[in-house]
């Protein structure tokens, strides 16, 4: 089978959505399909510029082409009888492949912006424009769409409810490394809340620093790449007076995030919209105490694990969901148990094939 992937951004970025693409196009490529990954030459924030237009790797190849903005880019697909893998809904790019290649099968991950409510969307002004003049027709043209989890399929079919016969669920995964000495060796003595995701003002990490003055005996360790706003955040500590108990570390690599996370007392996302959450099935697997907004997918994955949930922005609520948290017990067997249900569900393995199947359907 030939597969084109569709994606704003790509390795060497990484984000959610790239995470997810990376292991498609390895996992894909490794299982014998060819795979070729069309992104953009640049990256967000201008991390990355004018990246190798053509890469090949050791289970797909890379196709890069200048990008503008909100993701329009113009691939040329490589092959004649490929099926086309789209990636992330209100994407120009992806409107652009559906209306030039309409003989093709495409499949479309919108990683939660179509169920989204509009106040989570990024470009609220323009979104309705969107879904009523370009999205909806994408919609009708693609051949299936991939919901991350039973809430995102719902919210897409209540929206759009001819559309219920093309969605289907496929969860993201994690890598897992192996937790022992020295991966988990300790980089702060202190005790500590930690969050892992972009920096950017949608994930809300401001609603964390400002509960800290209600919890002195804790810091905050936030893990990540600046989307350019890690400076308001440093700002906001700083006025707060907890300067000294709020360590942004920046992006780490995947050992020193395991680590954070393993020695971290409890894991904390408070996203404004999330359609899955890996980083939190990561604390789920290595840390075993997680706190949630009431956002996407993350609803359904911290009801599964046992996680706590509050309203998104509601201060006093994660204050409450701390404090419960505190009052739980962590139960080695239980976690045990957690950690094989992740295992079993959530390997990219596991993963990877979900898809494959999807696409030869």
């Amino acid at each position: 089978m030939k597969i084109e992937i569709i994606t704003s951004y790509f390795e060497p970025y990484k984000g959610g959505i790239e995470n997810v693409v990376l292991h498609y196009a390895e996992g894909l490529g490794r299982l014998g399909h060819k795979v070729c990954v069309h992104t953009g030459d640049s990256t967000p924030g201008g991390t990355y510029k004018n990246l190798p237009r053509y890469e090949k790797h050791k289970y797909y190849v890379v196709k890069r082409y200048k990008i503008f903005p909100y993701s329009l880019f113009f691939p040329k697909l490589i092959y004649e009888d490929s099926i086309v893998s789209l990636h992330n809904y209100s994407c120009l790019m992806n409107d652009y492949v559906s209306l030039m290649y309409p003989g093709r099968k495409k499949v479309l991950s919108p990683y939660g912006n179509i169920s989204y409510d509009l106040n989570q969307r990024q470009h609220q002004n323009l979104a309705p424009i969107y879904d009523k003049l370009i999205g909806r027709r994408t919609l009708d043209a693609v051949d299936k769409i991939v919901a991350m989890t039973s809430h995102e399929k719902k919210g897409i079919i209540k929206k759009y409810p001819n559309l219920k016969s093309k969605v289907s669920i496929v969860p993201a995964g994690i890598d897992f490394i192996k937790i022992n000495p020295p991966t988990v060796k300790r980089r702060f003595s202190f005790k500590y809340f930690i969050s892992v995701g972009r920096i950017t003002h949608t994930k809300r990490f401001e609603d964390v620093l400002s509960i800290m003055k209600d919890f002195p005996d804790y810091h905050y360790v936030l893990a990540g790449r600046d989307i350019g706003h890690a400076q308001v955040l440093l700002k906001l500590a700083t006025d707060l007076g907890i300067e000294k108990r709020f360590h942004y570390v920046g992006e780490v690599s995947e050992k020193e995030k395991v680590s954070l996370l393993h020695n971290g007392d409890i894991f904390i996302m408070p996203d404004s919209a999330n359609a899955f959450g890996i980083a939190n099935l990561e604390a789920f697997y290595y840390l075993g105490r997680v706190i949630a907004t009431r956002s996407g997918g993350i609803v359904e994955l911290s009801k599964e694990l046992g996680g706590e949930l509050y309203k998104v922005g509601n201060l006093n609520g994660l204050k409450n969901a701390l404090k419960i948290e505190f009052d739980k017990k962590l139960d080695k067997n239980l976690l045990a148990k957690k950690r094989k249900i992740i295992e079993d569900k959530y390997s990219w393995d596991s993963v990877v094939k979900e898809y494959e199947k999807i696409l030869l359907k």
